[in-house]
């Protein structure tokens, strides 16, 4: 099969969700995109403001603090913005990488000496199991 670059643009802008643009909310955006890179704010902002036809401001604090999207250390060891609904999910999926044992994580992150394992993949709820963290309502976040 040939695919030339005529036909590889227009894919590719409609799998990363910018054309067409949507109406859809921050939240189904960010599901969509199985995450959004959250390391800075305002770039998260406009990742998912660029998607849409009338973005609105205020949308990602807005729907963090209604606990549609959580802000937590996901991919790459980096913020991302992920779907509350799905972050326990996501989470799992990543703590079964292990990727605190890998050398150049204990290099960035490690601390004091510290060689085993965290309790639980870190998430908002820091240790603590996530469903009943999450559903209690607590205000703890990765970010602090």
């Amino acid at each position: 099969m040939k695919v030339t670059h005529a036909q590889v643009v227009p894919w590719r802008l409609r799998q990363q969700s910018l054309v067409p643009r949507t109406d859809a909310p921050v939240e189904e955006l960010v599901a969509r995109l199985a995450g959004v890179q959250a390391q800075v704010g305002s770039a998260a902002e406009l990742t998912l403001a660029v998607r849409q036809k009338t973005p609105r401001a205020g949308a990602v604090p807005s729907a963090l603090a209604a606990r549609a999207l959580v802000r937590t250390w996901a991919m790459r060891g980096t913020l991302h913005l992920l779907p509350a609904e799905g972050m326990a999910a996501y989470l799992a999926l990543l703590g079964a990488a292990r990727t605190w044992e890998k050398p150049s994580w204990q290099r960035a992150f490690g601390h004091m000496g510290r060689r085993r394992p965290p309790r639980s993949t870190p998430g908002c709820c820091a240790g603590r199991p996530v469903r009943p963290c999450c559903a209690a309502g607590s205000r703890r976040s990765a970010t602090g």
